[in-house]
């Protein structure tokens, strides 16, 4: 295969990329966590039931200490999603800076793949790697992004833009046949 040459990631399908690798990040990151909002809800709603339903002076202690622990636990719920909220603004922050150094960027990128390895170069680096390093891949909104499996910011990702569609259709069938299909 001939080396694929471009001169950066200055195109439409650039945003896009980013944009899935911060919704990616997100997804593995909290996924484990999506249940809990639930269960702060049921428990405080069981706590106003309890609140409501019984006689002011029956179950005191259980209420001050029930009401004292729904308070830490709602704080400390308010402080993880101002967290996470924070961290949401960093990564599109960090995807405005890349789109604006993408467009200033005049250097050329050179792409080479083949059933072996997979080599990428710029102008002050050269690396070649090969497809054993990567563990998945996945194709979303005309781009192909293939995952090492560490960091997801590790990952490389190239449109049907920057390839061209046979070149695409190619490396979209060795990843294929290499590595294993990202699902969801």
């Amino acid at each position: 295969m001939n080396p694929i040459e471009f001169k950066n990631k200055n195109n439409p399908d650039y945003e896009a990329q980013l944009s899935y690798l911060i919704k990616r990040e997100f997804y593995v990151t909290y996924y484990r966590i999506r249940r809990y909002p639930y269960f702060l809800l049921g428990a405080t709603v069981i706590l106003l039931g309890l609140l409501q339903f019984t006689e002011p002076d029956d179950f005191i202690v259980l209420k001050s200490v029930s009401i004292a622990l729904l308070t830490i636990i709602w704080m400390c719920a308010i402080i993880y999603l101002t967290a996470i909220l924070i961290k949401w603004l960093k990564r599109h922050l960090w995807k405005k800076k890349s789109i604006a150094f993408a467009q200033k960027n005049e250097s050329t990128y050179i792409l080479y793949f083949d059933e072996e390895k997979i080599s990428f170069s710029g102008p002050n680096y050269k690396t070649e790697l090969a497809w054993e390093y990567y563990q998945y891949w996945t194709e979303k909104n005309n781009s192909i992004f293939i995952f090492p499996p560490g960091s997801l910011y590790n990952a490389i990702y190239y449109s049907i833009v920057d390839l061209g569609v046979d070149n695409y259709k190619l490396l979209k069938d060795i990843a294929s046949s290499k590595l294993t299909e990202l699902s969801k």
